[in-house]
């Protein structure tokens, strides 16, 4: 059976390993307007996590065929960084 030994303490004298209470949040800052080029931008840091978005069209519908008047279409994208850096 595996040892647990190794594992860090996420929890220590009542507080996380970070030194936040167990009710406290993360800082979190939002600063909007950051891409040129998109209608709308922000970028959100939230710890140590930073989330870009950002809100480009309207544009043609493609394929035509699910073009409507009465819906929209929202398309994302998502990419996580491949690497961990402190």
């Amino acid at each position: 059976m595996a040892s647990h030994t190794n594992k860090p303490k996420l929890i220590i004298d009542g507080k996380r390993a970070d030194g936040r209470g167990m009710n406290d949040l993360r800082d979190i800052q939002i600063q909007a307007h950051v891409l040129n080029d998109a209608k709308g931008s922000a970028l959100i840091r939230w710890g140590n996590n930073k989330i870009l978005a950002g809100v480009y069209g309207p544009r043609e519908c493609i394929p035509k065929h699910s073009q409507s008047l009465y819906r929209s279409i929202v398309k994302c994208r998502y990419n996580m960084a491949p690497f961990w850096s402190k």
